[in-house]
């Protein structure tokens, strides 16, 4: 974790050391990290911005945040839609599953 920790600071051009960071945080449900992280590849890797917002999405998912993960996935979906086509298709999968749990947790209230 140090060490792809650096890297990330480092703003190395590899997507895979965030993601397996963010992974790894996610693990360790440090999920503040992990957010961090998804921020820093917007930062230094301005080309995977949608990877970015998919993984905040996943983070806030995971954290049971369904209106920030609904966020999150949305501003990916509307990027991916010019940058990355080939994830709209996840990503609108991604979409519905959490609009579906956002409706759950709204009626369980």
């Amino acid at each position: 974790i140090a060490d792809l920790e650096k890297a990330t600071l480092l703003k190395v051009k590899n997507i895979n050391a965030y993601l397996i960071l963010i992974e790894l945080y996610k693990d360790q449900q440090a999920y503040p990290k992990a957010l961090v992280i998804s921020d820093r590849i917007k930062k230094s890797l301005p080309s995977c911005e949608v990877e970015a917002y998919y993984t905040k999405g996943l983070i806030h998912e995971e954290m049971s945040d369904f209106y920030k993960a609904l966020t999150a996935y949305r501003t990916a979906d509307r990027l991916a839609y010019k940058l990355r086509p080939e994830l709209m298709k996840e990503l609108q999968k991604r979409t519905a599953e959490v609009l579906i749990k956002t409706k759950m947790a709204e009626r369980g209230n």
